[in-house]
């Protein structure tokens, strides 16, 4: 699927997942445990995947779904939250826009990067904040991967079973929403979208 011999560091065999700014990764990587003071509130997206190949010395983000409605809508304020809720939420839409404009050279789908697919747009925001420490001595390169299961068996009485196909489209209606009208954009970033046959995950 990636082409690569990788050792998996999450999720760990109890299903742990991890924060990129889990002392764990930091530690691992040599990054200062302040890499992300400031960047982002002290909660951070957890990721499905984290993997790592020692011949490449590249780390792989990689965030899952088996069906589409799993992109949902996020990064919403509440009318009740306090002072801190609003000053994290202020700090997120703020590294948003700068992901944005970094991508697309606009503010003009704000709606689409802080709220419709925050899930999308905040794991590109990681992925280019560990790119901008690289190289380093044991990380040289950041792939990020949107990995997702065609046809899982756990959604078929659901029916919310996804298709390739299904996924292709779903994936191009998101960047077109996101301003991204070029996908090579992503590519050359070493952002990709895998959809892997959940078949092959049952086959002896």
């Amino acid at each position: 699927m990636i082409g690569d011999e990788i050792e998996w560091i999450c999720p760990t065999q109890d299903g742990k997942e991890y924060q990129l700014n889990n002392p764990k990764i930091l530690d691992r990587f040599n990054i200062s445990h302040d890499v992300f003071n400031g960047y982002w509130p002290q909660r951070q997206p957890q990721w499905d995947g984290l993997a790592y190949s020692s011949k490449t010395s590249t780390l792989y983000l990689i965030e899952a779904k088996s069906h589409n409605t799993e992109i949902a809508r996020g990064n919403k304020p509440n009318d009740s939250d306090n002072e801190a809720k609003i000053s994290n939420y202020k700090l997120k839409c703020q590294r948003l826009r700068e992901t944005e404009k970094t991508i697309i050279r606009s503010y003009q789908y704000e709606d689409a990067w802080l709220h419709k697919y925050y899930q999308i747009s905040n794991r590109i925001a990681f992925h280019l904040k560990l790119k901008s420490l690289c190289p380093t001595e044991n990380l040289n390169a950041i792939k990020l991967i949107f990995l997702n299961f065609i046809d899982d068996p756990d959604w078929k009485q659901e029916k919310k079973q996804m298709s390739e196909e299904q996924w292709k489209n779903k994936y191009h209606k998101i960047y077109l929403e996101m301003g991204i009208k070029d996908e090579s954009i992503l590519t050359n970033l070493d952002i990709f979208v895998i959809n892997f046959d959940s078949k092959k995950m049952t086959e002896k």
